[in-house]
């Protein structure tokens, strides 16, 4: 009895082990079909999880693209070779395009002269370096000329590698001629106090030499005075001279 339960035991852990030596063909067959009914179940599964987050990228991307499209400044996106990629609304209605009409084109298709060649020195260089920069610049459109700040910010990949740039162009033309009016105001209120001060000067100086000149001629009625007084006198004494003289050479 205790020969056939360990042969029993033994037969139990030999089809844990493996079960394909107890097993017949046609059963062999429906494991490995289940078997690949799982995996390509599995498959399945982890496509659509990639299809899902797919679709979540997709919108994110979209949403931040349509966050661009209608911010009010210029911006666009440009590959490694300096190849315009992408651009908002606000920067194509510059250039007289659709903003998918930009795909491909550089900086030399749109502008000319040594403005071309600034910009496309300046975002070569950002490139390069890697870091990004941002700078004051005189932008013309239409014939007219803006005042922009221009932000370019590398982008790069999930490992670090530079792919591209990001160039944002605020317009901030109205901020500069506020500030120079600010300025001109502020000038023209330091000129103020300059020139109230030197009238304030003036005026203690008149204030001064009008009372030197009241003293002066205060002085001069003194004088005018005490010389009347004098020639009174003198007069006075001549007089009574002229009177008492004769009696005295009688006497004589």
């Amino acid at each position: 009895m205790s020969k056939l339960l360990k042969l029993i035991s033994g037969l139990e852990k030999q089809e844990r082990s493996t079960t394909i030596n107890l097993l017949t063909p046609a059963d062999g067959l429906i494991r490995r079909q289940k078997n690949r009914a799982i995996d390509d179940l599995t498959v399945a599964q982890t496509i659509d999880t990639l299809l899902a987050d797919a679709e979540e990228l997709r919108k994110s991307e979209m949403m931040y693209l349509k966050v661009i499209e209608h911010l009010p400044h210029r911006v666009y996106i440009k590959d490694d070779s300096l190849h315009y990629v992408f651009c908002n609304k606000t920067y194509a209605q510059d250039l007289n395009i659709k903003p998918e009409e930009i795909r491909g084109k550089t900086v030399f298709d749109f502008f000319q002269g040594k403005m071309a060649e600034k910009v496309f020195l300046e975002e070569k260089q950002i490139l390069s370096s890697g870091e990004w920069g941002a700078t004051e610049e005189k932008y013309f459109i239409s014939g007219q000329e803006l005042t922009v700040l221009a932000a370019r910010i590398p982008v790069r990949n999930d490992i670090g590698d530079i792919i591209g740039l990001l160039v944002v162009l605020r317009d901030i033309t109205e901020d500069k001629r506020r500030d120079e009016r600010y300025a001109q105001l502020k000038n023209f209120e330091e000129l103020f106090v300059q020139e109230k001060t030197k009238s304030d000067t003036l005026s203690m100086d008149l204030e001064r030499m009008t009372a030197q000149r009241n003293q002066l001629q205060a002085e001069v009625e003194d004088m005018q005075e005490s010389m009347k007084k004098q020639m009174a006198l003198r007069d006075a004494d001549e007089e009574k001279q002229s009177l008492v003289g004769p009696f005295d050479s009688k006497d004589q």
